[in-house]
């Protein structure tokens, strides 16, 4: 470690934060060194280039930079990310554009909480075919959901004269101390623990407050600027808008509606509670407004189920039909509950692979002749772990 080699192939990397992307630079000139986050590293010949790992938040972004334009046909396949258990992460997007490549995760897919590795193959080559020396391979944990790591610049949002409490640290697993530069103090009535990266207090005044923060670690320090949005806690009610999920990852900050006084709406950030399902898509939410101990709770139809075409396909002199349904894409198995001509009956829906392609989302359907009308029908809809999402009744039409 920290060992400089002599002129053989080799690239170059640097990591640094920029709102919430880790910025990786590598070069594919012939140069002599591993470069992440300060620290150098010596290239084994028989061993990918691996750096220390970093703690991030559970939708982390990262952008790496080559030194000229990237092959995009070189791409794809040789980026992607892996869990702890060597899988390789779905919904990931991987962008390239000239020197740039992009790995972000799909819409609003997050990370589950867990170490991963952001893998770079040495497959990967410039526009004039120079390809890099060896894999690159970067470990990260991603932390629970009530953790804002140090690459954070956004804090959540705060109301006034409400408990107020975010932790910059990953988790106080270090032995990092946290200080305002000189000059630079958090909004009044908020203070920063020194031992904890821990910003606890109640706020006072509203507006958007910057500051700066120092980490020290050992003889490495970091500063970043941090930004906070303070809300009036006078509002007369609120609205949480639901958070749209896929299981097995982290529940994302939500949003909730603050309704003040000559009708002005502001929304502020939300710290979901795992929602508590009940029968016929209703689900119970609670959350934690801008980090705070000010819980709101609010019950809302929250349905998986987006529509029913009892008759998607129909020959009526035989009663033939096809059910089909049109489900979130969390929804991984659909279970249909009917009267029959011959009873009452359980049966599994098919995946329509086609109509899923068309609607975003996934379609399954069922064909019967034997399906009584104006009776009531109970879909179950299960994720891909096998938990019941929603249940649904209808009417035959």
């Amino acid at each position: 470690m920290g060992k400089v080699l002599t002129r053989t192939p080799g690239l170059i990397m640097k990591k640094n934060f920029t709102h919430n992307y880790g910025h990786i630079f590598m070069s594919l000139f012939m140069v002599a060194t591993v470069l992440i986050i300060g620290i150098v590293f010596e290239i084994s010949p028989a061993q990918a280039a691996v750096s220390e790992a970093a703690s991030v938040k559970y939708n982390k972004k990262w952008t790496i930079r080559f030194n000229q334009p990237v092959d995009p046909n070189t791409v794809n396949g040789n980026i992607y990310v892996v869990d702890a258990n060597d899988k390789r992460v779905n919904n990931i997007e991987i962008i390239a554009e000239g020197d740039t490549v992009y790995v972000a995760l799909k819409g609003n897919h997050t990370y589950a909480e867990g170490n991963y590795h952001l893998v770079i193959r040495n497959n990967i080559c410039s526009q004039n075919q120079i390809a890099l020396q060896k894999d690159i391979i970067k470990p990260f944990q991603v932390m629970g959901r009530n953790y804002f790591t140090f690459d954070d610049a956004n804090l959540p949002s705060a109301l006034t004269g409400a408990s107020y409490f975010t932790n910059l640290g990953s988790g106080n697993t270090d032995d990092a101390t946290w200080a305002c530069i000189p000059g630079s103090t958090p909004p009044a009535g908020l203070r920063l623990d020194p031992k904890t990266g821990a910003i606890n207090g109640s706020p006072t005044g509203e507006g958007t407050y910057k500051f700066t923060i120092k980490k020290t670690t050992g003889k490495v320090s970091e500063e970043k600027e941090l930004s906070l949005n303070i809300l009036s806690g006078n509002y007369i009610n609120c609205t949480l808008l639901p958070p749209n999920t896929t299981p097995g990852e982290h529940m994302p900050l939500g949003l909730a509606e603050l309704s003040y006084p000559a009708g002005i709406k502001k929304q502020i950030e939300v710290l979901w509670n795992p929602p508590a399902g009940s029968d016929l898509g209703s689900q119970s939410f609670s959350g934690y407004l801008g980090g705070s101990d000010h819980q709101v709770q609010e019950t809302g139809s929250i349905s998986y189920l987006k529509d029913v075409d009892f008759a998607y396909f129909y020959w009526p002199n035989y009663n033939w039909r096809t059910v089909a349904v049109n489900v979130n894409g969390a929804v991984r198995e659909v279970w249909m509950d009917a009267k029959y001509k011959d009873g009452k009956r359980t049966r599994k829906m098919d995946l329509m692979v086609d109509s899923s392609i068309k609607a975003a989302g996934n379609v399954f359907g069922i064909n019967t002749n034997s399906l009584e009308t104006d009776n009531q029908v109970t879909f179950r809809l299960f994720n891909a772990y096998g938990e019941l999402l929603e249940t649904r009744e209808m009417t035959v039409k």
